[in-house]
């Protein structure tokens, strides 16, 4: 089993972006330790902030600077080759200290600083807010090129990050920029959403220049996140279009600062019932802040079992969840489940019930009682008083039943009357007329479709 430290570690490294004060006040809450854990979480710290590229100001300075497991010294020290500076940095506060001066020494320092001044303007171009950097690595045999962006909006309840790093070989006969390139967004308002994208790149340039390697990185960069857009646009028109339904039931939009004098089924449809009411809804507190979330089929174990045990209370969530804010409503809850259930599976289905349905599903069912009936009691009738047919037969007769089969009268009332009797099972159940469930329906129909259909297969 994993160490209190080991799961804490795993938090940190995971924390989304922007958020990683968030995620360290939480651990100190939850971990039995308190403040005391920080300390033994300083790796996971390193860890994340290396490999989240986190940014941080010098001491004096305006511009941000980013650490990265390519610009990293002895210790806990970073350097920047922009601003010749070496710096200290506190992990966990993400500050840092003790700057000094630092000449960078490569072989391959004038490319780098031509590099450096090309992704500037490119950096300056494309993002709002970017930090970048150029570095030696792999023995001063390779360039990597790491750039990032933040996005941060805390106050919308989303924070995002994008993260591009390129490893250019210099002494190399092939020049091909291999890299990836990672998107992180996260949307937390009422809920828990994240994008996290990695994209492998590989790039052939024609020679190590540094304006035309910038200017691929730029082209790559444009066309993955026109793709993304593409994704984006697709995944909202399909998907999350198939999830819910963009309006209400009744195709209208809910004026939500008039919620609190709803009444459901009644003043959304505009002054007229659009559909029978099966929940009413009575605000008990309201607030013009909270937009609250109105649910019209709400089935619940204790309403089931027992209707009479009062009302259902629901909380409604406010869309600012920080402030604590809610709204309470009392749904009292009508004992017509069924139809409940009905209405449910036909808004599934986009067939929408009007003001008369439940009516006239009822005469319906009531007129096929009664023709059912009367077709059963004719049935029955002609099989009770029915003559046999008389003995003595002309000789023409005779020889017509002798050329053409003839047809059982009898057998047939009695496959009729057998039919009839099973489908009157439908409509009695439905409106409550003949005691069966749903199991005794359902043998009635197969015995029906068995006996009826046996002489439509001798036809065929």
């Amino acid at each position: 089993m994993a160490s209190t430290t080991e799961l804490a570690s795993s938090f940190i490294e995971g924390a989304p972006p922007g958020e990683l004060a968030d995620v360290v006040a939480d651990v100190k809450a939850l971990t039995s330790d308190g403040p005391d854990i920080i300390p033994s979480l300083a790796p996971a710290f390193e860890r994340y902030n290396e490999t989240q590229l986190a940014t941080l100001k010098l001491p004096g300075a305006s511009q941000e600077v980013l650490i990265s497991e390519y610009n990293k010294l002895e210790g806990n020290r970073y350097f920047d080759v922009e601003s010749q500076t070496s710096f200290e940095v506190d992990h966990v506060t993400q500050e840092a200290s003790a700057a000094q001066s630092y000449v960078l020494e490569s072989q391959n320092a004038d490319l780098i600083k031509s590099l450096l001044k090309s992704l500037s303007a490119h950096a300056t171009e494309h993002y709002r807010t970017c930090s970048y950097g150029v570095y030696p690595i792999e023995d001063d045999t390779a360039v990597a090129i790491v750039l990032v962006a933040n996005r941060y909006s805390p106050n919308n309840f989303w924070n995002g990050r994008f993260r591009a790093i390129y490893t250019l070989p210099v002494n190399s006969s092939s020049t091909t920029i291999s890299g990836q390139i990672k998107v992180d967004v996260h949307y937390y308002e009422d809920g828990n959403v994240a994008l996290n994208t990695n994209k492998p790149v590989n790039l052939s340039v024609q020679s190590v220049d540094a304006s035309s390697i910038i200017s691929r990185i730029a082209a790559a960069e444009r066309d993955y996140q026109e793709e993304l857009n593409r994704a984006f646009v697709s995944t909202a028109e399909g998907v999350f279009k198939g999830l819910r339904r963009q309006l209400p039931i009744t195709r209208q939009k809910v004026e939500w600062e008039k919620v609190g004098g709803y009444r459901l089924g009644q003043d959304i449809a505009g002054g007229r019932t659009a559909y029978p009411r099966i929940y009413t809804l009575r605000a008990i507190e309201r607030n013009q802040n909270v937009r609250p979330f109105i649910p019209l089929y709400t089935h619940h174990s204790r309403s089931r079992k027992d209707p009479s045990s009062g009302p259902i209370p629901l909380r409604a969530r406010p869309a600012n969840t920080h402030s604590g804010k809610c709204v309470h409503f009392t749904i009292q809850h009508r004992q017509d489940t069924s139809y409940t259930k009905v209405c449910a599976k036909l808004h599934a289905t986009s067939i929408y019930p009007n003001p008369y349905n439940k009516a006239i599903l009822t005469e319906a069912n009531k007129f096929w009682f009664y023709a059912l009936g009367f077709s059963i009691l004719e049935a029955a009738y002609d099989v009770t008083f029915s003559s046999a047919s008389s003995a003595s037969k002309t000789k023409n007769e005779k020889e017509k039943k002798k050329q053409s089969p003839s047809i059982n009268r009898f057998s047939l009332l009695k496959k009729m009357l057998c039919v009839d009797a099973c489908d009157l099972l439908i409509p009695g159940t439905f409106l409550g007329w003949i005691e069966m469930g749903q199991l005794g329906v359902g043998v009635g129909m197969v015995v029906s479709t068995l006996v009826s259909g046996w002489d439509m297969w001798n036809a065929v």
